[in-house]
């Protein structure tokens, strides 16, 4: 009678669950359960459970009996602006709250499909509150009760309260047990996932960020080289298992140039390894080892195979790979629209999985047709990856204690149950879904026994290419970079963005002001001024949420905090009482604002320090940037450095792996100095300013004495000071080497961050020298190191300019200029060990390969010179050369202060020939795992190639 009625009511709003329903009115299970009438007129539902009778609700009344229930959830309900319901019953409760709390919302778990049924048949359900209904789950094949509790709890972020009906958890044990398993799963995975989101969230600002100045001059794939693919065959190549049978296709459809192959994730281990060079590799994995993925690729030196990036990619795998690029700009990249001056124009949208990216590419691309190889979205022969696919000593088999957790069954492509798991078979969904949504595209699937994707025929990939195919469709140079690029928009951004950082600065304090005003004086203020004061706040509040700023680098960071403030907002607004509704505001706004402060500060470093950094010093050629730390400075005094923390996402996603950036040197010491030397007719001092930065600062340009001031009223000191900023410029002077002094005048805070000079001039440390004659223990002389990813590089130039220095946080691919600086001497020469770390990621087997540990003759400008690493102390005829002479550098009389301390560890010459650890020395915090922050030597395995570990070279002259 009400049954046809009610499903075309909820239909409506959830078509999809309410779909497959009749099949289990047929179900012989379902004769079990019967409504009844009850003395108010109004069903309960009865069933039998082997033979004993179970009633859910009363059979007197089922109001009355849910109104009781209520009363115990009643203060908890309170508080939460939305319900999840286990078990609908016959809906009395549901109804029963809706009444009693109108602005509520809801979720319906129900496991039992039967009992569903019956609710639909019990009553005319026209006055049901379904609007109310944001999520309603029926067990159904489609998605399982713990991706949905997952959804659930993702969605709300904990902002819900639990109502169980006590019959379920009476009648429906196991399956109470299983939701409450299933439930308190999900809101752990939930809080860490906050925790991670924001991670996430920053990584993928950060990536943007440090990835915009190679994404501002590279070509943009589908705007700039979409005529080499518009109406061509494109293979997808993923690292299923199948991959390996389509090998010898591939090979020949390589050979003849029959399709575009584009090779994703691990797919590119596969195939070279087999001989099948892909036409690009597509990567945008935004986690920090996602360059790994290409491990083999970038240690093999190979730089022939085009590189196409999603914009939010890991940083460090743009670094690493040295190949040609072309990029695509995903939906969580704000940065690029914003410094390329355009409106929203996202290429595709961020993905479960690297394939759906890849084929969203091919789409936007018109290639004709799509074909997915090796895209098994399934287990195949005990395999999780294609052969030829490994990750470290793992080689693609299946794991009890990674991919075989889970899992579950999906139909293959011949029709047969095959064996998947959660992640997998996520992936499958997510590219079901998406070309459910596209039409007129043709895509076939090759993968030999993967899994069927809805809407993607199966053909093998021997009937898409006949053997007498001999049309060639691909353009080897579709790659090649054909256009001059304009910087000056990007600059423009940049100084635009500038202003918006003062503009958080500004906003920020006076918002702490007024919610200090609304504090104070909540007892005496009169009605219309607290209004006033309120919308002062909005207005206030939305200058810093509509600036550039907050809209480019913190939205995405701060979007699950910013939603809860919301949240919190529409309750506080229904408070009647003025005084708790200040306290609230008060509460609200300063916890929000103190989140804001910590994110902005970290991601005002990277922005000003970085990113516009870079892009000054690349495309304004008038000035050229030394920083405080590249070793040109000679500092007398208590200075002390400067350091931002950033937790980042580690391997496991559980413990936080930290970055450490240097930002300056600062000191409140009177009297303290800088000394340096330059050739040039103009200079620059960079600092951080704010309203009580040192106001009176002593300069001394030969003879010439002048002050400048790095106090700022303007910048709150309530933040950072702000960065990179220029506190003095002088020019016209004449070209000549200038000797320079910095003074400190009164006790009052410097940040010093370092200098500019004209673009042709150069910089010297006080205890420099140009030629090897000069050399004596405490002077220095400059060197060019240039090397590729884990490879022993070039020494070049001893004493010459040759490019910028090195910075103190090494990389894998140094192309720079370093100090090496005397520490002794002795019959066979100077020693003289490099002031910094000059490369990383290269492991200490390299070094050893290349005969470095213990010592190997090179040559710098024609001059034969021992290069070894630093000894430690094994025998009694040897000394540790990292404490004499790095931690106890003053009692040698060596004037220097060293780089890359707190930053990175170096290795030390191999102690003993039979174990196949090393030890490495440093004064950094890493992983909790790797020493505290203080000095400290540790052992790891030599052929670990890592960023926080890297080569400190020592030459004999």
């Amino acid at each position: 009678m009400f049954y046809e009625k009610n499903k075309q009511l909820f239909k409506k709003v959830f078509p999809k669950l309410i779909r497959g329903l009749d099949l289990y009115k047929e179900d012989k299970v379902f004769q079990k359960y019967y409504l009844i009438n009850t003395k108010q007129g109004v069903p309960s539902l009865q069933f039998d459970d082997n033979s004993k009778l179970c009633l859910l609700h009363s059979k007197y009344d089922p109001y009355k009996e849910v109104a009781t229930i209520i009363k115990k959830h009643e203060n908890a309900i309170k508080e939460k602006e939305h319900i999840i319901f286990m078990g609908i019953g016959l809906g009395y409760h549901i109804e029963i709250l809706n009444e009693m709390y109108p602005n509520k919302t809801f979720t319906i778990y129900e496991p039992n499909p039967y009992i569903f049924i019956k609710f639909l048949e019990s009553r005319d359900l026209s006055k049901f509150p379904i609007s109310k209904i944001k999520y309603l789950y029926i067990l159904n094949e489609d998605i399982t009760s713990k991706q949905f509790l997952q959804f659930f709890a993702n969605k709300q972020k904990g902002d819900f309260h639990l109502f169980i009906l006590p019959t379920y958890e009476r009648y429906f044990k196991n399956e109470t047990e299983q939701f409450m398993k299933e439930y308190l799963l999900a809101l752990k995975l939930t809080k860490t996932n906050v925790s991670t989101q924001r991670l996430f969230g920053k990584r993928w600002i950060l990536n943007s960020l440090m990835n915009f100045p190679t994404t501002l001059t590279t070509p943009n794939l589908i705007f700039e080289k979409k005529e080499y693919f518009k109406g061509k065959p494109l293979i997808i190549a993923s690292a299923g298992p199948s991959l390996y049978e389509d090998i010898e296709h591939l090979k020949e459809i390589k050979e003849k140039g029959l399709a575009y192959i584009f090779a994703v994730g691990s797919a590119n281990k596969a195939l070279l390894k087999n001989g099948v060079v892909p036409d690009a590799i597509v990567t945008y994995d935004p986690q920090p080892h996602n360059y790994m993925v290409f491990n083999e690729l970038i240690e093999s030196g190979r730089t022939d195979i085009p590189m196409i990036y999603g914009t939010s990619v890991g940083f460090e795998t743009l670094e690493q790979y040295q190949g040609p690029k072309l990029h695509i700009i995903t939906s969580n990249d704000t940065i690029s629209n914003y410094y390329f001056d355009k409106t929203v124009n996202i290429d595709v949208f961020d993905s479960y999985t690297v394939a759906l990216i890849a084929l969203q590419i091919a789409i936007k691309v018109e290639a004709h047709p799509i074909i997915l190889a090796g895209q098994n979205l399934a287990f195949k022969n005990n395999r999780y990856y294609s052969n030829g696919v490994s990750h470290s000593e793992w080689n693609g088999e299946l794991r009890e204690e990674n991919e075989l957790i889970d899992v579950i069954q999906t139909i293959d492509v011949y029709g047969n149950l095959i064996e998947t798991n959660e992640s997998l078979n996520n992936m499958k969904v997510s590219i079901e879904q998406f070309i459910n949504q596209i039409n007129d595209v043709k895509i076939y699937n090759t993968t030999k026994g993967g899994a069927a994707i809805k809407g993607v025929p199966f053909v093998p990939i021997e009937d898409l290419f006949s053997e007498n195919s001999t049309s060639s469709v691909v353009d080897l140079n579709w790659h090649k970079l054909e256009k001059k690029f304009d910087f000056s928009v990007a600059l423009k951004k940049t100084k635009k963005m500038e202003r918006s950082i003062k503009q958080v600065y500004t906003s920020y304090q006076k918002c702490l002001k007024i919610l200090t005003k609304l504090n104070e004086n909540k007892r005496s203020m009169k009605v219309n001024f607290i209004n006033r004061t309120f919308k002062e706040l909005d207005e206030e509040l939305d200058k810093l949420f509509l600036s550039d700023f907050y809209q480019v680098f913190l939205k995405t960071i701060l979007s699950n905090e910013f939603e809860i403030l919301n949240k919190k907002i529409q309750k506080i607004y229904l408070i009647k009482d003025q005084i708790n509704k200040i306290n609230e505001i008060f509460n609200v706004f300063t916890n929000f604002l103190d989140i804001l402060k910590s994110t902005f500060e970290e991601m005002n470093v990277y922005v000003q320090k970085v990113l516009h950094r870079t892009l000054y010093d690349q495309y304004e050629d008038r000035w050229k940037t030394y920083n405080h730390d590249d070793g040109c400075f000679h500092y007398i005094g208590d200075w002390m450095n400067k350091d931002k923390e950033f937790a980042d996402l580690s391997y496991d996603l559980e413990n936080k792996r930290k970055i450490v950036k240097r930002i300056c040197k600062y000191t409140s010491s009177v009297e303290n100095k800088i000394l340096f030397k330059f050739q040039g007719t103009g200079l620059r001092i960079l600092g951080s300013v704010n309203s009580e930065s040192a106001s009176k600062i002593k300069i001394s340009i030969d003879e010439n004495v002048k002050y400048f001031t790095t106090k700022k009223n303007e910048i709150s000191n309530l933040l950072d000071a702000n960065i990179q900023q220029t506190v003095f410029e002088i020019k016209g002077l004449e070209d000549k080497i200038h000797q320079v002094k910095i003074e400190i005048t009164k006790n009052e805070l410097f940040f010093f961050e370092g200098i500019q000079i004209n673009s042709n001039g150069r910089v010297y440390h006080i205890d420099e020298v140009t030629n090897l004659n000069e050399l004596e223990i405490g002077k220095r002389i400059r060197c060019n190191y240039k090397a590729n990813y884990n490879k022993l590089g070039e020494f070049s130039n001893l004493g010459l300019e040759t490019n910028l220095f090195l910075s103190n946080i090494p990389v894998s691919n140094p192309d720079g200029d370093f100090y090496l600086i005397v520490v002794d001497r002795d019959r066979t020469g100077h020693k003289l060990i490099a002031d910094r770390v000059i490369q990383n990621y290269i492991s200490y087997d390299i070094l050893s390969k290349n005969q470095v540990d213990k010592g190997r003759i090179i040559k710098i400008d024609n001059r034969e010179i021992l290069l070894r690493l630093l000894e430690g102390k094994f025998n009694s005829e040897s000394i540790d050369e990292w404490s004499k002479y790095i931690l106890n550098s003053e009692k040698n009389a060596i004037n220097c202060e060293w780089g890359s301390i707190g930053l990175v560890a170096s290795w030390i010459r191999k102690m003993e020939e039979s174990t196949h650890t090393i030890t490495i020395r440093g004064h950094f915090y890493h992983f909790k795992n790797y020493g505290e922050d203080s000095t400290f030597e540790y052992n790891i395995p030599s052929n670990y190639v890592y960023h926080f570990v890297g080569f400190r070279p020592v030459c004999i002259i």
